[in-house]
């Protein structure tokens, strides 16, 4: 059975590779060589053809169901109910709708159907699970940005089946109505609601976690809480998947198993392990109830399920084998779990657990504890750096102590302090405020070994490190003899292999409605803006220019500029500096930005080895921001480059004529992101660029690029790059000389991106 479900993983696994999906007509082309593969029981080759096919079918199901192009940005009236738990900020709502009815606002009737994320500003109230109704709304494709070490959005959404996102707008058509019927996520909302009215002991991070652990809910966890469990490597311990519910349920089979011994004549009629196994899911069951029955536990559930039924039909039955039948219903019933961290974390976590205890059967229980710990914290490792939870090197000891500590200690207080609440037992507020003050103790513990946590695992190594890194760690683990263990280690060390020194490397990142750039000369860094901050808190700073840089194995900047007093420049640059500290600050409005920043128009030109950097002086006395912005010409031998942050028309003249010897321009980022006000003729012409990108969003409700502006570019036979098409530009010095120019989304498309 596991070579099956793993040919099954592996056909789903090739599909993801695709850049674009094949027409489905053309899956009738693997019909007659699966049928050879069964006729000559060549079972596994037709598994993984089965594979390949059924992740096929469904991803297509998932494309025609997708938001029409020509729908977007239209006001529509959808009907449907509020599902999941919904986030609430002071600035926004976030719920995710699904919709049974959708049609224009004239009455015309669209066949729009699914599950959509909708943001809803100054909502008024706080929603609740279950409400249904209709809502007058504009939704969007799914598309987000496309950067190395960030976040594919697109996968997220197309694992989570979401066809579209968008925002309420305001209306007295706006409507929702409660329903009375009970539900699982209204189970939780008012689980969430009684535990924030709890007043005493328990500071705001100890009421995240509690909600975290207990509802899966990580709303409340802010920025210093992932810094936290990120420097400590206890990040998975935050997500509620197999491993928490598995220790849950092996928890509970073994306390329930010696407790049903001493209840007298009972164990002669049903055995204790079977008992054991049945009390393992129902608390299973229960708990991933609590947690919503997200997808992670869902998985997990079914795992428990099949295991548990194997003990139930073979007491000595091979765990392996149930682990493969779990494996394959899992992929049966989800095909897009694959595209899930938990899925991997999960599935590794046990298959780890069961090869330690097959391998050393002669150890003491405590022995097997330990060996486990640590041979988990070793192997999942490389996953969650594959999935962007960067660790340090000493997470594997700090989880000998924070798995257990969380396992026998904080989801049992945690479980039992809300069985208590929900059935109204006296006391039951004493015991969660004690739970809270258990936490607090957690969190503070956590944080003091944070603060001196050493070097960090970069947030998205490459694939090939990864397996030597996985390879390593199973040796680590599971070695015969200490020779064979310690030739482990330097597999496992090749996770904090530093990223290829370059003499000279710019990156202009995706930042939706922004700019940033990131740019790399002789071990020195200079990030010039950190794009957009957006309305709720989100800011490119934190989730795109700084995982980027974890890549590179960055830690520390030469130089931040922020080249003007735009929140699409600035977003977010005071949490930035807080974890990534710069060792000089300019800026073209210095007073706008407290703490230590200084004029980048009276800082002397500088060079990094034969990178020369110089900020021009446009000379105009004009009002607005935008033409404060500093203007950066860096020179390397092979390439000039020129940014010129928002900086219009009139500024543009005022630099030709200070600095009439700038032309012959190879890379140029678009003057105000290819605003109708930027990019004069006169510039245009004089610039003489070779390149040009235009750093804005995908279909910018600003126009920007311009479809003028991008044409005159072109007429002047400048090529012109838009990083909402392209994803991160990055510019890499040739061989021979000159350079190369290449864009994230473009090299690594994958069929579920627009």
């Amino acid at each position: 059975m596991p070579r099956y479900a793993l040919a099954f993983l592996a056909g789903i696994l090739l599909l993801a590779l695709f850049p674009r999906l094949p027409p489905l007509a053309l899956c009738w082309i693997l019909l007659f060589p699966l049928l050879l593969c069964l006729y000559g029981r060549w079972y596994a080759a037709g598994l993984l053809m089965a594979g390949f096919a059924y992740a096929w079918i469904d991803a297509a199901s998932y494309i025609d169901r997708l938001l029409p192009s020509d729908l977007e940005r239209r006001e529509l009236l959808v009907d449907g109910c509020v599902t999941g738990l919904p986030v609430h900020t002071a600035e926004v709502s976030r719920f995710r709708f699904d919709v049974t009815d959708a049609q224009l606002e004239t009455g015309e009737s669209l066949s729009l159907h699914g599950r959509v994320r909708l943001s809803w500003y100054d909502a008024g109230r706080e929603l609740v699970p279950g409400e249904c109704g209709r809502l007058l709304v504009r939704l969007f494709q799914p598309r987000g940005m496309s950067n190395p070490g960030g976040m594919d959005y697109e996968r997220w959404l197309f694992q989570q089946n979401l066809v579209a996102r968008g925002y309420v707008r305001e209306s007295a058509s706006n409507r929702l109505v409660a329903s009375m019927s009970p539900g699982v996520d209204r189970f939780r909302y008012l689980l969430r609601r009684e535990l924030q009215a709890i007043e005493g002991s328990g500071n705001t991070g100890a009421r995240a976690v509690y909600l975290a652990l207990l509802t899966g809910d990580r709303s409340l966890l802010d920025k210093q809480h992932w810094r936290i469990f990120r420097n400590t490597g206890t990040s998975h311990l935050m997500a509620i998947s197999g491993l928490h519910i598995g220790l849950v349920a092996m928890l509970v089979c073994w306390v329930s198993e010696r407790l049903w011994r001493y209840a007298g004549s009972c164990p002669l009629h049903l055995p204790s392990p079977i008992f054991g196994a049945c009390c393992a899911l129902v608390a299973a069951l229960v708990y991933a109830a609590l947690a919503g029955f997200a997808i992670p536990t869902q998985r997990a559930l079914l795992m428990t399920a099949v295991v548990v039924t194997g003990i139930l039909m073979r007491r000595n039955g091979d765990g392996l084998h149930a682990l493969g039948t779990a494996l394959l219903a899992i992929l049966v019933l989800e095909p897009r779990a694959v595209h899930a961290a938990g899925f991997w974390l999960s599935f590794t976590a046990v298959l780890t657990i069961l090869l330690l205890s097959r391998r050393y059967p002669e150890w003491r229980s405590w022995q097997l504890v330990l060996a486990i710990q640590f041979a988990l914290s070793l192997v999942l490792l490389p996953i969650l750096a594959a999935w962007g939870f960067p660790a340090s090197p000493l997470a594997p000891f700090i989880n000998l102590v924070a798995v257990p500590w969380f396992s026998f200690v904080i989801i049992p207080a945690v479980l039992l302090a809300s069985l208590g609440m929900i059935s109204g037992f006296p006391g039951s507020e004493l015991f969660v405020q004690l739970t809270l003050q258990l936490l607090d103790f957690t969190l503070e513990s956590l944080s003091a070994v944070a603060n001196v946590m050493p070097l960090i695992i970069p947030a998205s190594p490459p694939i090939p490190v990864l397996l030597i890194a996985f390879g390593g760690a199973l040796l680590l683990s599971l070695g015969r003899g200490w020779a064979m263990r310690m030739a482990g280690l330097p597999l496992v060390a090749t996770l904090w292999w530093p990223a290829s020194a370059e003499p000279f490397r710019m990156t202009v990142l995706d930042v939706g409605q922004g700019l940033a750039v990131v740019i790399e000369s002789h071990q020195h860094t200079l990030v010039y803006d950190l794009g957009p901050l957006y309305p709720g808190g989100f800011n490119t700073a934190d989730a795109v220019v700084r995982p980027f840089l974890a890549t590179r194995g960055i830690d520390a900047l030469d130089m931040l500029v922020i080249s003007h007093d735009d929140s699409d420049h600035s977003g977010g640059y005071r949490s930035f500096l807080e974890e990534l500290p710069a060792a000089v600050r300019l800026s073209g409005q210095p007073a706008a930005f407290p703490g230590s920043f200084s004029s980048c128009h009276d800082y002397p030109a500088w060079s990094w080895q034969e990178t020369r950097f110089s900020f021009l002086q446009a000379g105009y006395d004009g009002s607005g921001d935008n033409n404060y912005s500093c203007v950066l010409l860096v020179e390397h031998p092979g390439v000039r480059i020129l940014l010129t942050g928002d900086i219009t028309r009139e500024a543009e003249q005022a630099l030709i004529r200070r600095h009439p010897r700038i032309g012959n321009i190879d890379l140029l980022t678009m003057p105000h992101h290819g605003s109708r006000s930027s990019s004069s003729p006169g510039f245009v012409q004089f610039i003489k660029a070779r390149h040009v990108i235009a750093s804005a969003a995908w279909k910018s409700h600003f126009g920007h690029p311009a479809p003028q502006v991008v044409e005159r570019w072109r007429q002047a036979g400048t090529g012109v790059i838009e990083t909402a098409r392209s994803g991160a530009v990055t510019l890499v010095l040739a061989a021979g000389g000159g350079y190369h120019l290449a864009g994230h989304r473009d090299a690594e498309r994958r069929f579920w991106q627009r």
